[in-house]
């Protein structure tokens, strides 16, 4: 069996570093890892001729090599590249005699052959692209390897399994190689090519006015609100609107929702009820009457949609994202893309961290690196803290997020929804709440935009916010005026009355 050592920094000194080897995964059959050390010696001998040459291939890294000695040489040229020193044999071997290495990797000699070999400067990004190739392959084989050792003990679950692997496996094939620094002509280009993409819209003007359009891509939305404010109504009003409209390029954009609170069946009604404008209450008991055949032809229309429902109750973020990616790769046909996500909720899922803070944490980290790197916007549902008798009907602040501040920190734009019929009814019972009820949706946070609030309408028995009617938009208006004039009117205490 053949192994090669790999090696980690277990000490700092101020003038070296100690390494140990650890050793990996024995390789299959005793078969020799794939690489090429011609190409390997290939980069390195065109570097050391001309340090210059470094910049064409700062998508290396030492790990990429397979021979330990050109890793180490490697990591001795980016150290002594970064500290502003010239390039050369001297410098390098230097480097590698203060931390004990030049022994280790065949002395001086070891170092001139190197040089010695024909250099290939004309075609040295070329090498280095086959020296990268090598060390992705290599990096599949041990993840491979280590799945298949996963599989035979505690693994968790099957899922848990599955999307850990493919999580690696799209990590490896995402170590590549436009990071870094990026000249202003391509930033100006790309920023434009952004400005040209049309936002999601939301379904609701007067928000997607606030959010200059709607949602774009990268962003993490989270919708806050407490319990039975409409949270997941709001949600899956945006996820049904946005795989069901018509763009003017005549793309489709599919959604994907993970409910972790909500059974898929009952999402479905929810978004036939909406489209159909038959009571939720009459469906869920069969008696729509006539309506009945609205209700199964919104059923047949939503059968076509572009949408995916997942409703696996406490799924990891992992999982999550690795989903998702196998989504986004099997929506690769013309003029389709799998364009937003939507999670309900933060608190049901499961993350890393010793404590719930820090697992929250790790979501929001998560689902915004996954936003990033597919390219669509994540809207995330949140549950509130359990707020104290006095001011349990308040409305909500950004203070309210449930566990962790960082859903706030790793949120673009916060929406909070707010319903006074229904607050109403929380303090009094006997209120009655009328069929269409005033609503509002309060842009709490907005990294590029305005915060303000919309003023919308929440029909209860569709579970479906809407824009208001004329009538009803001036009818609410002059109740809001009404009450700020009555607040404004209301004498004050006077202690000497």
């Amino acid at each position: 069996m053949v192994s090669r050592p790999r090696w980690v920094v277990v000490a700092k000194t101020p003038n070296k570093d100690r390494y140990k080897p650890i050793v990996q995964a024995i390789d299959v059959a005793g078969r020799i890892p794939p690489h090429n050390l011609d190409a390997e010696a290939a980069v390195l001998s065109a570097i050391m001729l001309d340090g210059r040459e470094l910049d064409k291939v700062s998508f290396l890294t030492p790990e990429h090599f397979y021979s330990e000695a050109n890793s180490r040489i490697f990591k001795a040229i980016l150290e002594i590249s970064g500290a502003a020193r010239p390039i050369d044999i001297q410098t390098i071997a230097a480097w590698l005699k203060d931390r004990e290495w030049l022994q280790a990797i065949g002395g001086v000699s070891m170092l001139a052959r190197i040089v010695d070999a024909t250099p290939a400067v004309a075609h040295l990004e070329a090498h280095g692209r086959i020296v990268e190739e090598k060390a992705k392959v290599r990096a599949l084989i041990d993840t491979c390897q280590l799945t298949s050792a996963s599989a035979y003990t505690d693994y968790g679950s099957y899922n848990e399994l599955v999307s850990g692997h493919l999580g690696h496996v799209e990590a490896i094939g995402g170590r590549t190689v436009d990071v870094g620094p990026v000249q202003m002509f391509d930033v100006v280009k790309a920023a434009f090519e952004f400005t040209e993409k049309p936002a999601l819209g939301t379904g609701l003007s007067s928000v997607d006015d606030i959010l200059g359009g709607g949602f774009y891509d990268g962003e993490v939305i989270t919708i806050a609100g407490p319990s039975g404010c409409g949270k997941t109504s709001y949600a899956v009003n945006i996820g049904s609107h946005t795989c069901s409209v018509q763009r003017a390029d005549d793309s489709i954009v599919g959604v994907a929702i993970y409910s972790m609170e909500m059974p898929k069946e009952q999402l479905c009604q929810r978004m036939a009820a909406s489209d159909s404008g038959v009571d939720m209450s009459a469906i869920r008991k069969r008696s729509a009457g006539g309506h009945w055949d609205d209700y199964v032809s919104s059923m047949a229309k939503m059968s076509q949609l572009p949408m995916w429902i997942d409703d696996t109750p406490s799924l990891t973020v992992s999982e999550v994202c690795g989903r998702t990616r196998v989504l986004q790769r099997k929506s690769t046909r013309p003029g389709f893309r799998l364009g937003l996500v939507i999670v309900d909720y933060i608190q049901l899922m499961n993350g890393t961290g010793d404590t719930r803070e820090q697992e929250i944490s790790s979501i929001t980290r998560a689902l915004k690196s996954m936003a990033k790197t597919l390219r669509l916007p994540v809207v995330a549902l949140s549950s509130l803290k359990r707020k104290g008798e006095a001011n349990m009907f308040s409305r909500t602040q950004l203070s309210d997020l449930k566990d962790s501040s960082s859903i706030e920190f790793d949120s673009d734009v916060i929406l909070f929804p707010w319903r006074p019929e229904w607050v109403e009814f929380k303090k009094n019972p006997g209120h009655r709440i009328p069929d269409v009820e005033p609503a509002e949706i309060t842009v709490a946070k907005q990294r590029n935009g305005r915060l303000e609030t919309a003023h919308v309408a929440f029909e209860g028995k569709l579970t479906k916010f809407r824009m208001p009617t004329p009538m009803e938009s001036e009818q609410w208006a002059s109740a809001r005026n009404g009450e700020g004039a009555q607040k404004r009117q209301r004498p004050r205490y006077n202690p000497d009355d």
